[in-house]
């Protein structure tokens, strides 16, 4: 079977599950869910207050689900285009998983709130689904290029279950605080991804000539990195109220804005291979240190704050604070990028770094959470202590009992600050467990079941395989270049000069530069 046919069987092969997959939708939506109390016609809304169904009407819910709908479909698949040959399937796949996720996770996400066998569907269940989507988007990025449709769309059916009661297990059995999703979302998506990222090995992967950014296509991706930047404050303190969002929104833009600062400033101290590649070195080539920023951490280590920040955004931290976690966030994830990247990849290639972006920044929300509930007091808090960690609210016969406070909550534990911070850092602890070993299993699904539809070697990260392009880039790789260099009339001091990967005055050399997340 040639190349043509294999594309064209694959491709008919993702058509019939992806309208299986939303016929089973259409099936479950026309039985199972139904407008919730705040979405439904008077008459039903009748009807689901004799039911004793009750929803938060008081939550300004819809700013914050286009805020945080703009992430998810600009934010992201802009993001993920740096990848010279691979821009229409990075932002057209981006889009498919929006419009399939989110259907499938309003259904999973119910399963866990099922009133006499009904789903209620209202903004917040959207806004919710919308942040379960995150998951999945953030775990394309560890594949992006690598996998067929056909995987993709197993890896978002087996992902969105896990998630979805990994979450349920840290927030309503184990009562972990995470505001701003960043241990249950970002950091499962993460290490989900590198764990299906380990089953899907392909070495071929790592020093691909496709692998790699242009300037225009870097400057699309910068485009995602200012919208996840200008909307992730919603995106953490979109389901809050009251003081509690306030200061979620104060604690984000902080954090970011340390990020920013933090990544910028270490990258004036980290070298780098002006040729962007370690084997070049390997090969007995000579190595610069370039003395210029590199836009991979740009791109991705000034959103690292926004994650660090999320479990605990809603908690009282002093201002101070909330730029030091993001300062610290946005450090490691250059240094992640620079040094820890090149080890990963020789047993999980991850494009997109999403462990330094996603991964890594996520664990210094735990700690910073932790700390936070280690710390809290009622001086601090007030009553609104119990409304921010319902866990720590006083046993029956302890001063100051639940009905004597302006907030409900169902709980009784009884916990202490410390306890609670233990538990902050447990929900860390099972969730990578839980994320990695579902993406390992799910990644070996994904070869047994589509690794038949997988781009061959030649196609991996190109978009050839799966549209119709109107215009090809003409752009070379760096290893194409080297090939056709004696054949180009040039100044002999140009000449070296390219050989080094070091053209002055001429930017067009970054078209040939390999992406540094690579």
């Amino acid at each position: 079977m040639d190349l043509v046919k294999e594309i064209i069987h694959a491709n008919v092969q993702f058509g019939i599950v992806a309208f299986v997959v939303q016929v089973a939708f259409l099936v479950i939506f026309g039985t199972k869910l139904q407008y919730g109390p705040n979405t439904t016609s008077r008459t039903n809304l009748e009807i689901l207050e004799t039911q004793q169904i009750v929803v938060n009407t008081d939550v300004p819910i819809y700013q914050y689900l286009k805020d945080v709908q703009v992430m998810m479909v600009v934010g992201f698949g802009f993001l993920m285009t740096f990848l010279r040959k691979h821009g229409y399937s990075s932002i057209g796949c981006n889009l498919f998983l929006c419009a399939l996720v989110i259907q499938w996770a309003l259904i999973m996400n119910g399963t866990t709130e099922v009133v006499n066998g009904i789903i209620y569907i209202d903004n917040l269940r959207i806004i919710n689904s919308l942040f379960t989507l995150t998951t999945v988007l953030i775990s394309f990025g560890a594949v992006l290029g690598k996998v067929s449709l056909l995987q993709m769309l197993i890896m978002a059916v087996c992902e969105i279950p896990i998630v979805s009661w990994n979450e349920y297990l840290g927030t309503k059995i184990l009562h972990v605080i995470d505001t701003g999703h960043s241990i249950f979302i970002h950091g499962f998506g993460a290490y989900f991804s590198l764990g299906v990222s380990l089953a899907l090995y392909n070495r071929k992967c790592h020093d691909h000539p496709n692998l790699g950014a242009t300037y225009i296509s870097d400057l699309f991706a910068c485009i995602g990195t200012l919208f996840l930047w200008i909307y992730w404050p919603s995106f953490n303190a979109g389901t809050e109220t009251g003081r509690e969002q306030s200061r979620a929104l104060v604690n984000t833009i902080l954090a970011l804005c340390g990020a920013t600062i933090g990544s910028t400033i270490i990258s004036a101290f980290i070298p780098e291979l002006e040729d962007g590649h370690e084997k070049h070195q390997r090969k007995g080539r000579h190595r610069f240190h370039s003395g210029r920023y590199n836009m991979v951490y740009f791109q991705n280590s000034t959103l690292a704050g926004g994650v660090a920040i999320g479990s605990a955004a809603a908690m009282e931290l002093d201002p101070c604070l909330a730029i030091l976690i993001g300062f610290i966030a946005g450090v490691f994830s250059v240094l992640g990028y620079r040094f820890f990247t090149k080890y990963v990849n020789k047993v999980m290639h991850d494009t997109c770094g999403v462990h330094n972006r996603h991964g890594f920044p996520s664990f210094i929300a735990a700690i910073a959470s932790a700390c936070a509930a280690a710390f809290a007091t009622r001086d601090r808090y007030g009553d609104e202590l119990y409304y921010m960690f319902p866990a720590m609210s006083p046993q029956a016969g302890l001063p100051y009992r639940l009905s004597d406070l302006q907030y409900t909550t169902a709980l009784d534990l009884g916990r202490t600050p410390l306890v609670q911070g233990g538990f902050q850092m447990a929900g860390w602890c099972h969730t990578f467990i839980i994320s990695f070993v579902g993406g390992l299993v799910t990644g070996f699904f994904m070869r047994f079941l589509g690794g038949h539809t997988a781009p061959n070697d030649d196609l991996l990260y190109d978009d050839g395989g799966y549209w119709t392009l109107s215009e090809r880039e003409t752009s070379l790789s760096r290893d194409e270049l080297a090939a056709l260099l004696p054949q180009i009339p040039l100044p002999e001091i140009w000449r070296k000069q390219l050989e080094v990967g070091v053209v002055v005055g001429h930017r067009n050399c970054d078209f040939f530069a390999p992406h540094p997340g690579s």
